[in-house]
């Protein structure tokens, strides 16, 4: 109901737009990522009850590009460029008249 008042709802897809184009941005996120995979890495290889293997930390990770899915998991590249790419198309849309 929130978003059927045009004020709101601009104000809400300027902010899906921001967080698309600005935090989902791999040249944003993917230094972040960088970052943090080095923070927990040592930990991630030691856990011995870990629901997936190191390597598929790894690749789930890795802030190239994948060469091919392998795994059952999506890299965070992956899953951030497919949103980024969704949202924006999505706040690009016009609205369907009922």
């Amino acid at each position: 109901k929130l978003l059927a008042v045009p004020e709101l709802r601009a104000r809400y897809l300027a902010n899906v737009r921001e967080i698309a184009e600005e935090s989902l941005d791999w040249k944003t996120l993917g230094p972040q990522i960088a970052k943090m995979r080095k923070q927990i890495l040592t930990d991630v290889k030691a856990d011995t009850r870990k629901l997936a293997s190191f390597d598929e930390f790894l690749a789930a990770t890795a802030t190239s590009p994948p060469e091919k899915e392998q795994s059952r998991h999506m890299p965070l590249r992956t899953f951030a460029e497919k949103r980024r790419a969704y949202l924006l198309k999505a706040v690009d849309q016009k609205p369907t008249q009922k």
